[in-house]
């Protein structure tokens, strides 16, 4: 489904998702282009954070987590994105 919405990504969404590995990218594209598509999207966690002069939206779906911001129509900022802490092996408990 095509968006006229364009994903901008501020210079710490940027670097964060460029530490990422590649399937971890690869969700997060995902989800940043369902954000795009429609940025009032539902998720298990979605929180509005008033921030004068603008509000931040954070969306988390337990996995992965995205802060945004809908400046115009036509553009998302990516403020920053993340993901959850992966449990580490059984055997290093």
């Amino acid at each position: 489904m095509p968006t006229d919405r364009e994903a901008f990504y501020r210079p710490s969404a940027a670097r964060a998702f460029e530490q990422l590995d590649e399937d971890d990218q690869r969700e997060l594209d995902r989800i940043v282009q369902n954000i795009c598509i429609n940025p009032y999207i539902q998720a298990p966690l979605k929180v509005a954070f008033p921030m004068p002069p603008v509000i931040l939206t954070l969306y988390n779906d337990g996995a992965y987590w995205v802060l945004y911001h809908l400046p115009t129509n036509t553009r998302v900022d990516i403020f920053m994105i993340g993901v959850a802490p992966k449990a580490p092996p059984r055997g290093a408990w």
